[in-house]
């Protein structure tokens, strides 16, 4: 919820600052509460969203009526880079920032989660689209893999996260 408040906030203060065409868009924000509200209410009957607490609901309405309303361009602009994700992760959980770069490939790099000299590795290409970063949830979602893995079987696992050039849909001269 805190989330959803923060970017809704960062909506409305990209309006005030720059009321251009593509922004007003922006400003309805009453649907996003009905569907929140309609998803509330039909969570209990939901196969899907019963077990979910009210706050992820919202959170997951929000998000999915911002990825359906708002251009990407504005998205962009709204969430921080790969780079900013993996690196603030990695200062909050007091971990070593492990990067490694690829060569042959333009602008992309390996992020790693665990450690990058383990036998077993899983190579993560995150969602997005080639146009959003990496949402922070992943981080934590496989900190908890590797560490439940290395818990149950004993095995060191290491985590790629694949950091890929982001297709820019306008540019921030």
């Amino acid at each position: 919820m805190a989330q959803a408040l923060k970017t809704f906030g960062a909506l409305v203060l990209l309006r005030e600052l720059q009321p251009s065409q593509p922004f007003l868009i922006l400003t309805t924000y009453r649907p996003t509460a009905a569907v929140c509200i309609l998803r509330l209410a039909l969570s209990p009957i939901s196969r899907t969203e019963k077990t979910k607490p009210w706050r992820r609901i919202i959170g997951d309405a929000v998000y999915r009526w911002l990825l359906s309303t708002v251009p990407f361009s504005t998205l962009q602009a709204l969430f921080p880079s790969t780079k900013a994700v993996y690196t603030g992760w990695v200062k909050k959980n007091k971990m070593p920032l492990v990067v490694d770069n690829l060569p042959d490939a333009e602008d992309a790099k390996l992020y790693w989660i665990g450690k990058n000299d383990s036998k077993k590795v899983l190579l993560f290409l995150h969602s997005g689209g080639y146009t959003l970063a990496l949402p922070e949830p992943s981080c934590d979602f496989w900190w908890y893999v590797v560490r439940q893995v290395k818990k149950e079987t004993g095995v060191d696992v290491g985590i790629a996260i694949l950091r890929y050039g982001v297709f820019m849909f306008c540019s921030f001269d």
